[in-house]
């Protein structure tokens, strides 16, 4: 009896082993990447982004009260559609990212968004649940280097979630400007 769970041990370890390898494969032949330009979409199942323009700032808030710590705030215009059918969409700001050319990634701006949302007149409709066939339009602050170059702007679902999402449908980014063009 021992030997049977001993030899079951061991099977299911190689095929363990093998179905790593085979997504390790997977995840090699997929190595496609799908750039997008402004006012494009990027899906993941029924929910779209994306980024309809951008602009700099060296303040932002009231009377410029907020300045950046890394040289100037990037702001995305920012567009979140569901295609749904029957589920609403909460968006988590948290999961844009914007990404340079040498691949660091920055996060949203904590203290950027919070003064910039100081200074809107009305309120920000993607912070509320969007629902199944609507559409909202936020915009989006990064805290990035002046010299930033080639900007990209990617969603990040998780370590878990990135991984499968770049095996099954390549990675997808949004070009922030054209390309070639540095951000000056």
């Amino acid at each position: 009896m021992d030997l049977t769970w001993k030899s079951l041990s061991i099977a299911v370890a190689v095929l363990a082993g093998f179905g790593l390898v085979l997504l390790w494969l997977l995840g090699a032949q997929s190595k496609r990447e799908i750039v997008v330009g402004l006012n494009q979409e990027i899906q993941f199942d029924d929910f779209a982004f994306s980024a309809l323009g951008t602009r700099k700032a060296s303040a932002l808030g009231n009377e410029g009260a907020q300045k950046p710590s890394a040289g100037l705030y990037y702001i995305v215009s920012f567009k979140i559609a569901n295609h749904a059918k029957r589920v609403d969409f909460e968006f988590n700001p948290a999961t844009a990212l914007l990404v340079d050319s040498a691949g660091k990634e920055y996060r949203i701006s904590a203290q950027g968004q919070a003064a910039l949302d100081s200074a809107r007149t009305q309120s920000d409709a993607c912070k509320e649940a969007i629902p199944a066939g609507g559409s909202c339009v936020t915009e989006i602050v990064f805290d990035v280097p002046a010299d930033i170059s080639n900007p990209h702007m990617k969603m990040s679902f998780g370590k878990i979630g990135d991984f499968l999402d770049s095996i099954f449908y390549g990675k997808r980014r949004i070009a922030l400007e054209p390309q070639g063009q540095a951000s000056h």
